[in-house]
């Protein structure tokens, strides 16, 4: 415009160029027991929790001939306690995040998760106690995810940003600027104590008693725990 064409750059000297690319994101999963737990002896296990793509007819899940550009085998990475000293995980075939040997109270800080919508789960085949039903439930929430996130799950619920429903166990990884901005998942256990019906009979024969007599029983628990 006004005669202004377009001009080549010339570099002249020896040039770095960065550029960074905003395509993970951060999600903090903490394991809890809540519920009748006293007895369960739930507190004192491990647990293995789960991460998988929420929309995978969305995504590219393979990654052919040693090309990255799918989920299956890219690595995340996560800590617990200290920033400087991570674990690595490696994504499957099925997109799937396995987190194994998580104990209760535990903060897992995944620090470069694929900007995605994630499912949040566990494996609980480990986790029943006989004797108690469990109920698991996931809640979900994102701090400080930007509004105006271009990629296909940014997206505002209410007051909350690049979130779904708190309890649907679905979290929104988003990328953003602010380095601060992190998706938060809590998976929650509940035990109850099972309970069944227990009739006592007694029959009086032989004719040394009589039917009309009143009987007393002693009803002691063998198992306390």
């Amino acid at each position: 415009e006004g005669g202004v064409k377009f001009a080549r750059l010339a570099v002249t000297a020896p040039t770095t160029i960065s550029f960074t690319n905003h395509y993970t994101g951060k999600l903090d999963l903490t394991k809890v027991i809540g519920g009748e737990n006293k007895y369960t002896g739930a507190e004192a296990k491990t647990y293995t929790l789960t991460l998988e793509p929420a929309h995978p007819t969305k995504l590219d899940l393979k990654s052919d001939d040693g090309a990255q550009h799918g989920l299956s085998g890219k690595k995340v990475h996560y800590y617990t306690t200290d920033p400087s000293t991570t674990e690595e995980l490696t994504i499957g075939q099925d997109g799937k995040i396995s987190i194994p040997n998580v104990s209760v109270n535990t903060v897992i800080h995944f620090i470069d998760l694929p900007a995605i919508q994630w499912k949040v789960g566990e494996d609980t085949s480990g986790a029943a106690v006989t004797g108690y039903q469990l109920v698991q439930s996931v809640t979900d929430k994102n701090n400080g995810v930007v509004v105006n996130a271009a990629h296909w799950n940014g997206y505002v619920t209410g007051n909350e940003i690049g979130s779904t429903a708190t309890n649907d166990g679905i979290v929104s990884v988003d990328s953003s600027l602010d380095s601060a901005a992190v998706a938060k998942a809590t998976v929650t256990n509940e035990y109850t104590r099972q309970t069944q019906m227990l009739t006592v009979s007694k029959i009086v024969s032989g004719g040394m008693g009589s039917n009309t007599d009143d009987f007393s029983f002693t009803i002691t628990l063998v198992d306390t725990t």
